[in-house]
């Protein structure tokens, strides 16, 4: 019998999930009982400064703000990437790019060597079911029972599926499947992502009763440290708030669709014991360092993300996360929780648990640090603009960031007294030894997961996909 099929025939005598001989939960909570329905939510292009939990001053996220409010809501949750397709494959297998060689969205397919996390869902008798909101995630469908994307190429009539729709498949699956005792899903949303296309009636009620008025921009240029004397956007003011208007009422209507989901989730299966994890996949420019955009940088602006754990019925307190954390960590927090070890990988995970967070052990809420990683340019991103030779990558610990770039100057900021970072500190003479540290630590950082990874095969490109990305602007 393979070891699926064990696993999934134990689970089924047992009424629960089934646990590798010896393995124990979470330390943290040795009585814990596996989540049953498990979604993880990834809503595309959403910085975290954007969310009203997160201290946006305009009201964008009232359903994820009330998850926030009854969950766990880490502060400073990175992205390993700022290009859809990789940044999940980080979150599905605990791997930065340079282990899972996953650079582009136009991916078909991923080394087989690689542990994905909906395997581990499989392995332990989890249904699995995804829903998508773009054609060019093929990438990410091993270990999905369901795997529903919109239609693509130039034929396709929508650049993207919109909330509604993607969360109206959702609803059908789970409809389906009400009486199924254990599911994973994952829902990725693609509306705060250009283009722009919220309901009109949503966007003239946002105008009236929410607008984009002085005390926002005021709260974006004293984030960038500037003032209206030295406007820092590529465009005049005008221009600026109607972005920013656009974005948010985008990011309001995905809030809206996830919270009609909820609400059926729970009308459906008010016993189970369910698990939500709210994440994105990266950030957006907005403008700072006068980049309105994402896959081309690895500032702040494009790697901050949201990360949010929710339970129902209640399995863990409710708090806040000061700790620097990562898309790698969601993975390993989820075995934790099913009791699961991490030890399937083909290479060393570059995640850790964060299941001590949850149950609030405040001594176990910092990574040590944190890598990010932009590829170099290649036939693809040739084509988009001001996109530079390097490779660049990055490294988070503590309250410091060192940008490495191969061709162009490097940069060295301080995030708790400049989280937007507007001041390269690289040749302050105060900061010359912290600076050389973390200039050697993320050449060696880089220097050890590209090692890993030598044994990994590059996922297999395709041309298919082209006339999608270039629909939604990515060439």
């Amino acid at each position: 019998m393979t070891r699926r099929c064990f696993l999934r025939r134990a689970a089924a005598l047992a009424g629960g999930t089934a646990l590798p001989a010896g393995m124990a939960r979470a330390a943290a909570a040795p009585d814990l009982q596996a989540p049953q329905w498990v979604f993880l939510i990834t809503i595309d292009t959403l910085r975290a400064d954007h969310l009203s939990c997160y201290g946006y001053p305009r009201r964008t996220t009232p359903f994820l703000d009330r998850l926030a409010d009854e969950g766990v809501l880490f502060e400073r949750a990175m992205s390993s990437t700022s290009r859809t397709v990789p940044a999940h494959l980080s979150i599905f297998t605990s791997l930065e790019l340079p282990q899972h060689r996953i650079h582009q969205n136009a991916t078909k397919s991923v080394d087989s060597s690689l542990w994905m996390m909906t395997e581990m869902f499989r392995e332990a008798g989890y249904e699995t079911a995804a829903f998508g909101s773009v054609p060019f995630l093929e990438a990410l469908g091993r270990g999905f029972d369901e795997f529903n994307l919109p239609p693509g190429g130039k034929n396709s009539v929508q650049k993207y599926r919109q909330a509604q729709y993607t969360i109206g498949q959702a609803s059908i699956w789970l409809r389906e499947h009400r009486d199924s005792d254990r599911f994973f899903m994952w829902i990725h949303l693609y509306d705060p992502h250009r283009p722009h296309r919220a309901p009109y009636i949503l966007d003239e009620a946002m105008r009236r009763g929410n607008p984009v008025s002085d005390y926002v921009v005021r709260h974006w240029l004293e984030a960038q440290q500037k003032s209206l004397t030295c406007w820092p956007y590529e465009g005049d003011l005008n221009a600026f708030c109607e972005d920013q208007h656009l974005y948010d009422t985008e990011t309001l209507f995905a809030d809206g669709e996830l919270r009609r989901f909820y609400e059926q989730v729970e009308r459906l299966g008010p016993r189970q014991r369910k698990l939500w994890i709210f994440t994105a996949d990266h950030g957006e420019g907005m403008g700072g360092h006068d980049y309105q955009g994402h896959g081309r940088e690895i500032y702040q602006d494009q790697l901050h993300v949201p990360l949010i754990f929710h339970s129902s019925p209640k399995m863990f307190p409710n708090g806040r996360v000061g700790g620097l954390t990562g898309h790698v960590d969601i993975f390993p927090t989820l075995a934790d929780l099913l009791g699961v070890p991490m030890d399937r990988q083909a290479v060393p995970v570059s995640g850790m648990s964060r299941t001590p967070c949850l149950f609030g052990d405040a001594q176990a809420q910092d990574a040590a640090e944190r890598y990010a990683h932009r590829p170099h340019k290649d036939s693809r991103t040739a084509k988009q603009r001001r996109w530079e030779d390097d490779e660049i990558y990055c490294l988070l610990r503590g309250d410091f960031k060192y940008i490495y770039r191969t061709e162009t100057s490097h940069q060295f900021y301080n995030l708790r007294d400049d989280p937007r970072e507007t001041r390269n500190l690289i040749d302050d003479a105060t900061m010359l030894d912290e600076a050389d540290a973390m200039r050697k630590r993320a050449i060696t950082r880089f220097a050890e997961l590209t090692k890993n990874g030598e044994e990994v095969k590059d996922g297999e490109q395709t041309d298919a996909f082209d006339e999608d990305l270039e629909a939604l602007g990515y060439l």
